[in-house]
């Protein structure tokens, strides 16, 4: 199966963005969760986003990035 790795832009979606639909939608949906939407420190992002991709098997991880993300 797909999963999902939802990267938000600059502070994050609020539950009207299309981004919280996938996630709430898709079977399989994470989001990454960076220590600050507002003060994003591109180390702490990427991090973030190791951190959420390597929890699965790289062929089966699909990236939805908006904005900063």
């Amino acid at each position: 199966h797909i999963n999902y790795v939802i990267l938000p832009g600059y502070a994050g979606s609020d539950e009207t963005h299309w981004q919280s639909y996938f996630e709430r939608n898709l079977q399989n949906a994470t989001r990454i969760q960076p220590d600050s939407w507002d003060q994003p420190v591109c180390e702490n992002w990427v991090e973030a986003i190791q951190k959420e991709v390597s929890k699965f098997p790289a062929e089966t991880v699909v990236v939805i990035a908006h904005s900063l993300g």
